[in-house]
């Protein structure tokens, strides 16, 4: 939590996932679903001002009370000034003092724009308050876009109920290392229907696709095959669809931590061509690579980590690559086949 003072108090405002409760991390992924959805997309900071009022309570006055406050204080400024100046009343007489008086009340008055100067300076202070929120989305305020972050460190969600029966979400930690019990086969199959959810336009189909994704990633039968032929995705139909996001949205982190790790990332580098320039190179799923690497007889994908599973991958592609490349074949030729770079086939082999 990070501690900030405003005025005489303190506030503490959460610097990740794991600061939340489960109540805080729910009206959060709401937020997150309006502001992907594009409900926020003429004033983005809104959303980020709303969770900091969620987190720590902490609102400016309004400005009825404000504009009440101020008009209480003039009205005894002006009693102070009419009996203060009772002296000036017994020597001057009536009409000098009333327009004496008159003439301290209008120096005393209110500033409107000194009002709306004190209004801006809270909209700005409490729009920097919430910026301190930086670990759900950022704002490219130059392209008005909204980037969204994966900064999970562990499962949001570790566990959902539907009835009476709770089901067990899959575990990933993230500290120094990442360490999972996700097998290859449940990752793979996962990201398969996330994929397909991309280019789906019909709404039940990516609801399937999004129910079959959380019965793998909170399976009710340890066996993986098993549960996907239990029938165990149509109780997900009965799901929070809020809960059915973040579960989404956080298996999409993990996809994006291995995209963009220095060494696992090597494996997406061939997805990165254009569909003209991939018509002449080899390209092939991570279905394919998983029976692959089964037949090598690097493991079986049904019980292989993960971890192990991508590990595999690397050292799969060095072999191979050093293979090629003791064969005589040329480096170029070969990243011109698979769509990887020259540096990185340099690196491997």
């Amino acid at each position: 939590m990070k501690v900030i003072k405003v005025k005489k108090k303190k506030i503490l405002i959460p610097e990740a996932w794991e600061d939340l409760n489960f109540k805080e991390k729910v009206f959060t992924f709401k937020i997150l679903i309006r502001v992907l959805r594009g409900d926020l997309k003429d004033m983005p900071h809104a959303g980020l001002l709303k969770l900091l009022i969620k987190f720590t309570g902490y609102k400016p006055s309004s400005g009825l009370w404000r504009r009440f406050r101020i008009s209480f204080r003039f009205g005894w400024e002006v009693f102070w000034i009419y009996l203060l100046n009772i002296p000036f009343l017994i020597k001057y007489g009536r009409k000098e003092y009333r327009e004496y008086a008159r003439m301290l009340t209008v120096v005393h008055r209110p500033d409107p724009e000194a009002e709306e100067r004190e209004k801006e300076i809270i909209d700005i202070g409490l729009l920097r308050l919430a910026e301190q929120i930086d670990f759900v989305y950022a704002i490219d305020t130059e392209n008005m876009k909204i980037i969204p972050k994966y900064t999970f460190r562990i499962n949001p969600i570790p566990w959902i109920r539907i009835g009476k029966q709770i089901y067990t979400g899959k575990r990933f930690f993230l500290d120094v290392t990442a360490s999972t019990d996700i097998t290859a086969r449940c990752f793979v199959d996962a990201l398969d229907l996330l994929m397909v959810m991309d280019k789906v336009t019909n709404r039940e189909d990516r609801d399937e696709c999004i129910n079959k994704i959380c019965a793998m990633l909170y399976p009710a039968i340890p066996d993986h095959n098993e549960n996907i032929l239990s029938g165990h995705a149509n109780l997900m139909r009965h799901l929070d669809p809020v809960i059915k996001f973040a579960i989404v949205y956080w298996f999409t982190g993990i996809v994006q931590l291995f995209r963009e790790h220095p060494t696992y990332r090597i494996l997406f580098d061939n997805n990165k061509t254009t569909s003209e320039d991939r018509e002449d190179k080899i390209s092939i799923g991570m279905n394919e690579i998983a029976l692959l690497l089964k037949k090598e007889g690097y493991g079986d994908p049904i019980d292989m980590n993960l971890i192990d599973y991508f590990d595999a991958q690397v050292k799969a592609l060095k072999d191979t690559i050093s293979k090629a490349v003791g064969d005589g074949v040329k480096p170029e030729k070969i990243a011109q086949k698979t769509g990887i770079s020259l540096t990185t086939i340099n690196r491997l082999s």
